[in-house]
């Protein structure tokens, strides 16, 4: 297995630490101990499919393949949209396009 290109995405519209002065913190307070600055949240029409998909189409932009090239996608979350079906399965509904349609799921947060 070759990792050949890497793209990310994120939800527009970040939320600073500011937000949760009210809650007795201050920005510095939640920086200095996670490193945190701001989050982004999904807005109610977004799903994580189409985040993932943002994201694969820089990946591939980054290796300078074509989707139709792709044997096998990964996909790992902890916030998926849904149990079921799967990240993948809906990575693909929203527009992915691997040539052979080998998916593996990972729900991350702890099995075993």
């Amino acid at each position: 297995m070759t990792i050949s290109g890497v793209g990310a995405a994120v939800p527009n519209d970040p939320i600073p630490n500011s937000e949760f002065a009210a809650l007795g913190v201050d920005d510095e307070w939640i920086a200095s101990r996670t490193g945190v600055r701001q989050r982004h949240h999904l807005r109610q029409e977004q799903t994580l499919a189409e985040l993932a998909l943002e994201a694969s189409e820089k990946a591939l932009a980054d290796a300078g393949i074509s989707a139709e090239e792709i044997d096998f996608v990964l996909a790992a979350t902890t916030t998926a949209d849904q149990v079921s079906p799967g990240l993948t399965t809906l990575f693909r509904s929203a527009g992915a396009r691997a040539r052979r349609r080998r998916r593996f799921r990972h729900p991350a947060g702890g099995r075993g």
